[in-house]
């Protein structure tokens, strides 16, 4: 029948989970035939499904965790249910995995309708990077090796840093990139950190300089240049490290005559230094030349020597004075050379080279001579042909005398004392500079018997002398004893006087009177004006001196009676 039906919940009404009533009210249309009628039912609601799902997360170690996120899923009837997420690490936390756990926020209580799933995250504390600080380096230059001043990173941890390129390089002219690995000591939290910053490194100035050239005129074109001078070199390069080639231009290219010119040089290059040119000079002139040479000197030892060249040319003029053209004379700097006190050793060649930035040349040897007395350097003798009978033998005297420019005399003086009774003949020798050797022989050198000897070199400026001398020659036999009959008869007096007097007569002793008496008296004959000395012996080899003989030849021997055979020797001088 036709009527209303009232329910109740009412349609569209959310029930709760679990056995709710439904009721039914039916107010018929014809309410005056029919009445109302209630009827209910019962309906069972089943729960709902919730998941609510956190997020995986990550962070650094030593960092706060981060906001937390998640989703829920199967909320019905637009409940207002929320979820926060947590977790229980910490800052301090070490690096690992941990729980994002998620909550429900249900303010209503509408969670009784729903069938919750809950399922946690994943936080992952992973180590740490370093904090490292390097500002931009500032620009250098070429050659400059890289130093703290550069490599000067910062970390905000302990730890060691490497740097590539490493500290003492140097690097190219340009941009470069430097780069440095950061390693913790702490390891296990922390990780290596790698940065890089940009080095510009500016070309280093260089300076290629041509060298001057002075060039004497010779009428021919000039080309080229004398190489150059390089400044600025660093890090040990050498003008190996550049490219290019190097050329010359400039106003001395093709220049002839007397002047001044450029020589600019040009045509290298190098990436790493700034080169700049700069330009030399060529200077074309004359070389010197001497118009007045200068003049031997003869000047005596203590006296004053100059000797004076004149040259033209270009100024400045160089002089150089030279000793027997080796021997360099300091000091000896000047057109004009003097010499004072001059000594023997002064004498020689004298010479002059006169220099200018164009060229050279030398004087004429000028002789200084310096004359004085002569000079005896070495004397000495030497003894030949032995008297086999009496042991008398030949001296050989000889000496080095130099006459020192004047012509020059030499004598050998001889004799028993330092009278020098005995002369050799004169020996003359011609002027000279050098040291002559000159010689005499004297005969029948009696043996046993020392001898004194000199020698006299004379010139117009003087005579020397050596001091005196002595040679001797030792005895083959007693003195006159030749037949071993133990006395010295006429003929062994004989023949020993021979040896004193061998182109003359001999020296006889005649008329002997008072023989082993006081008075003794000998006659000689040929030996007149003749100084002799009268020795005595008993022996013949143990001689005393008596005396000197009177012209007569007449001498006493007050030991003479009663006495052994007594020997008597006539020496002269």
């Amino acid at each position: 029948m036709a009527g209303v039906f009232v329910y109740n919940p009412v349609a569209r009404t959310v029930l709760e989970t679990g056995d709710n009533t439904l009721t039914a009210v039916f107010t018929p249309a014809n309410t005056a035939v029919y009445s109302s009628v209630t009827s209910s039912v019962n309906l069972f609601v089943s729960s709902a499904n919730l998941e609510v799902t956190a997020n995986n997360a990550s962070r650094a170690f030593g960092t706060t965790n981060p906001v937390f996120g998640g989703t829920i899923t199967g909320i019905e009837n637009g409940d207002d249910i929320t979820a926060t997420y947590a977790s229980p690490a910490t800052t301090s936390s070490a690096p690992g995995t941990y729980r994002i756990i998620p909550t429900l926020v249900d303010p209503d209580g509408s969670l009784d309708n729903y069938i919750v799933t809950y399922k946690n995250g994943t936080l992952t504390v992973v180590t740490a990077a370093a904090l490292i600080s390097w500002a931009t380096p500032a620009s250098i230059g070429y050659g400059t090796a890289l130093s703290g001043t550069q490599l000067n990173a910062s970390a905000s941890l302990p730890g060691t840093v490497v740097y590539t390129p490493a500290a003492g390089t140097v690097l190219k002219a340009g941009t470069n990139t430097l780069t440095v690995v950061f390693t913790p000591t702490n390891t296990v939290d922390y990780s290596s950190v790698t940065t890089s910053v940009s080095l510009v490194v500016a070309p280093a100035a260089l300076t290629v300089t041509a060298n001057n050239i002075y060039e004497a005129y010779n009428g021919a074109a000039f080309g080229g240049g004398n190489g150059i001078i390089y400044a600025g070199f660093v890090n040990g390069d050498t003008a190996a490290v550049l490219g290019g080639t190097l050329s010359y231009g400039g106003t001395s290219q093709g220049a002839v005559n007397e002047g001044t010119y450029s020589i600019i040089p040009s045509g290298l290059t190098s990436a790493d230094y700034a080169i700049s040119f700069v330009e030399g000079t060529l200077y074309i002139g004359l070389p010197p030349q001497i118009i007045s040479q200068p003049t031997n000197e003869v000047v005596p030892p203590g006296g004053t020597a100059q000797f004076s060249v004149s040259a033209m040319g270009e100024a400045p003029l160089i002089y150089q004075w030279w000793f027997n053209l080796t021997n360099l004379l300091a000091l000896a700097t000047n057109s004009t050379l003097t010499l004072t006190d001059i000594t023997l050793a002064q004498a020689g060649d004298y010479s002059v080279v006169v220099a200018n930035n164009f060229g050279s040349v030398t004087s004429a040897p000028a002789l200084l001579a310096t004359d004085s007395e002569p000079t005896i350097s070495s004397s000495g003798y030497n003894f030949s042909n032995t008297n086999t009978a009496t042991g008398s033998r030949t001296v050989t005297l000889n000496a080095t005398v130099n006459p020192n420019g004047l012509p020059a005399t030499v004598l050998f003086q001889y004799g028993l004392t330092t009278s020098y009774a005995g002369s050799s003949g004169p020996i003359n020798l011609p002027t000279g500079k050098l040291g002559t050797n000159v010689a005499t022989s004297v005969d029948a050198i009696v043996p046993g018997v020392v001898y004194h000897w000199a020698v006299v070199a004379s010139n117009s400026l003087g005579w020397v002398s050596t001091p005196d001398q002595t040679f001797y020659t030792a005895s083959i036999y007693p003195p006159g004893e030749t037949n071993a009959s133990g006395v010295v008869d006429q003929n062994e007096l004989n023949a020993v006087l021979a040896n004193y007097w061998p182109t003359s007569p001999w020296v006889t002793m005649t008329n002997v009177a008072g023989l082993g008496s006081t008075n003794v008296q000998f006659a000689l004959t040929n030996a007149n004006n003749w100084d002799f000395s009268v020795f005595v012996s008993t022996n013949l080899t143990s001689w005393q001196y008596l005396g000197s003989a009177t012209p007569l030849y007449q001498f006493a021997d007050p030991q003479s009676t009663n006495r052994p055979t007594r020997y008597y020797r006539l020496q002269w001088p």
